[in-house]
Order: structure tokens, then sequence, then C-alpha cells
């Protein structure tokens, strides 16, 4: 029931805990009261949310009484302040987790009864295992069914060897993804030449269980990087809108996957023929239309009920000898400098929460791409990483 943004539940959802019987579970756990301030207290909630990130991830509500696991009563928190109690928790779980959990939100509900409820949202962490080290009680928690345990040695081990396993899942799956694009592998026919490649991954992707609602691809329709869709179907591996290009117009497509992973590729951005002796990456058209698709991509998957943390990997095949520039090239004429390598394989970035601002988020790999091409950085941005578009 608690599955996805726990951030968009509202006052009638608590309520249905209640009317529904909903019980704890290895993910929903109920608390009548916030933690005091005992040394007691603060282990005892360390715990509890290094469990779940040690675990399957998950939500504790405060606010609401139980019996024998069921939820009886939205209580709410009377008399409390829930951002200076939700600043409190944050404060300690940052001191006395480590490393931080990735991810972990908290916000408060306004229940039926006018009090708080305050809600601790813990991911899956794929930085496992979370150690709590408070005033030297130094321990590893998991969770099983409804209870935490105390992990042991060979325990944590195995965490650690499971969180490798998932940092290899993920880089696989973009290195066989890229090369496929390379090797023609793809679910449209592209052309040769440079290519855009976005893979947008939430990491929850790469637990057994993940899938998609490949319903929600199409409604409203989801669109390539760079075009407009004017075909889709599903296929093996989910659901593919794509652009198919002309004699004129080049293919672009964007993939959705069962599991919630998404690749978009463009073959027209980077622009070969140019007024100018050499191809070109088109700073200010190539930002935009990264920012745009992958700001749609982030409300599908939040459409789609997918939790943070999500990567976006950014790759650019095909592109020596390409010079970075603006549409008025007079600003920075004699600056740039031809890309030296066939491939830009851009760092990830790691989206711990979504975003407000994802233009803000992507900055870090905009001013890569632009180092490559001989500059200090992205030319649109101020230095409060806030963006500055020229007019028009």
């Amino acid at each position: 029931m608690l599955d996805g943004r726990t951030s968009e539940l509202k006052a009638a959802d608590l309520d249905r805990l209640v009317t529904n019987q909903i019980p704890e579970g290895p993910e929903l756990e109920y608390k009548r009261d916030l933690p005091g301030h005992a040394d007691a207290a603060h282990r005892e909630f360390l715990a509890d949310v290094s469990s779940f990130a040690n675990s399957r991830g998950g939500t504790i509500l405060y606010g609401i009484d139980e019996r024998k696991g069921v939820a009886t009563e939205v209580c709410g928190l009377p008399g409390v302040d829930p951002d200076a109690e939700r600043l409190r928790l944050e404060s300690l779980l940052a001191d006395c987790v480590k490393p931080r959990i990735p991810g972990l939100t908290t916000h408060a509900i306004t229940a039926t009864n006018g009090h708080p409820v305050v809600v601790v949202h813990c991911p899956q962490s794929w930085t496992r295992p979370h150690v709590v080290d408070h005033k030297g009680h130094w321990r590893f928690y998991a969770r099983i069914s409804t209870r935490k345990v105390r992990l042991d040695v060979g325990d944590v081990r195995s965490l650690v060897g499971m969180s490798e396993s998932l940092r290899e899942q993920v880089r696989a799956f973009r290195m066989d993804r890229l090369a496929r694009v390379v090797s023609g592998e793809t679910p449209i026919p592209l052309r040769d030449g440079a290519k855009i490649v976005l893979h947008v991954v939430p990491i929850q992707s790469f637990t057994p269980e993940a899938s998609v609602n490949l319903e929600l691809v199409t409604n409203p329709p989801l669109q390539p990087l760079g075009s407009m869709a004017s075909s889709g179907r599903r296929n093996f591996d989910g659901h593919v809108r794509y652009y198919p290009g002309s004699e004129f117009d080049e293919p672009s497509y964007v993939q959705v996957f069962r599991n919630g992973c998404i690749e978009a590729v463009n073959c027209g951005i980077l622009a070969v023929h140019t007024p100018y002796p050499w191809p070109v990456i088109p700073g200010l058209t190539f930002e935009r239309e990264l920012i745009e698709a992958t700001s749609a991509y982030l409300d599908l998957l939040t459409r789609c009920e997918v939790s943070a943390p999500i990567l976006i990997m950014l790759s650019l095949l095909g592109v020596r000898g390409y010079h970075v520039m603006t549409e008025a090239r007079s600003s920075l004429q004699g600056v740039e400098q031809p890309i030296d390598r066939a491939d830009l394989i851009l760092p990830d970035v790691l989206l711990e929460q979504y975003p407000e601002d994802v233009s803000r988020s992507l900055r870090p790999v905009f001013d890569i791409v632009w180092n490559a091409g001989g500059f200090k950085g992205s030319p649109f941005y101020d230095s409060a990483d806030n963006r500055k578009e020229p007019p028009g």
C-alpha cells in the first residue's frame, strides 16, 4: 500500500490503514510516539531505520497506534512541531549511521484529526551495509518480517557481497546496452555516426520483483530524446516509442524496460552537416533536449511509483573530432577544441530523491562535455548552478 513515493501520502491514506486493518510487515512499521531524547531511544531509532536500509527498504509512520502489529488508530502527534522533529531525526541519522543512507526522506502529514504524522522512508540501499555508530554502540541490523535483528560477521559479509553485486549489475547493464547500440542491436534501425545515449536507471530495477506498468508509457505518450514519436509498440524488453526518420530526418527512440530502466537514443542532435569544417555538438540545444527528456522520464517513473535513488547516465558515442559550440559561435570563437576520443562515457549522476530542478542535477555532466571541448564548463549556468539561457 505504501509502495512508491511516500511523499504523496494523504490523510485519507492513513485512515485506510486502520479501516483495512493493514498489518506491519517487512517494509512497514507503526509507532505511536516519536523517539525520545535518551541514548537508548536514539539507538532504537537508528537500529530501526538502518535495518530497513540493509534489507528491502521501508517506511516508519510515527503517530499510528497498533495492536499486535495491526493499525488501530491514526492518533497523530499532538503538540509536536513536525519540522523540528524531522530535522532532529535527520541529524541523528546523518551523524550516527555510516555510510549515509542515500535516498532517505522524512516528511509530515496532517492527519484527519489535525495532528501531524511523521513519515520516515528508507529505500533499499545500494551502499549497504550501514552500521549504527552511537556513543560506543557499533552494530549492524537487518529486518526480518516485522522485526529487526542484529547481524553477525557472516551476515555482514553477505550484505557487502550483495551490494557489490548490485553495483556490478548496474555497470554491466550500461555497458551491455552501449555495446548493443554500437553494434546495431537496437529496437529500430539507427543510422551510422555519432549518437547520444541517455539511461535513466532506478536502483530498485535490479531487485527480483521490479516491474512497471507499461500502459503508462503511452498515456500520455512518452517522447524520444530530441524528437516526437510517431510510432510505438510492445517488444521483448518492454515498450518502445520511436521516430523512424526519413531521408531528411534522423531516427530516435525511447525504450522502457519492464523493470523500470529507460534508454533513449538520438542520432540527430549531433550535427554532421554544418557551416564549419567540422561536426558540432550544439551546446544549447543539446542541454535543453536532455533536460526536457530527463524530466519527462523521471515523471514517468513517478507515475509508475518507482522509488529513488535513480542514476542518470549519459554517453556520447562516435564524437571524436566534434566541437562543442553555442549557437552564437562568435562569442566563443577560437576557444573550442576538437574532442580527442571516440566515446564520452560520462560519470553517473545519482539522484537520491526526485529533484525539483533537473537542470541543476545535470550540470556536472554538461560541464564535463564542455570540458572535453576545451571549455571551463557549460556557459548556461551561473556560479550558483542556476540555469541562465540566452534570450530568444
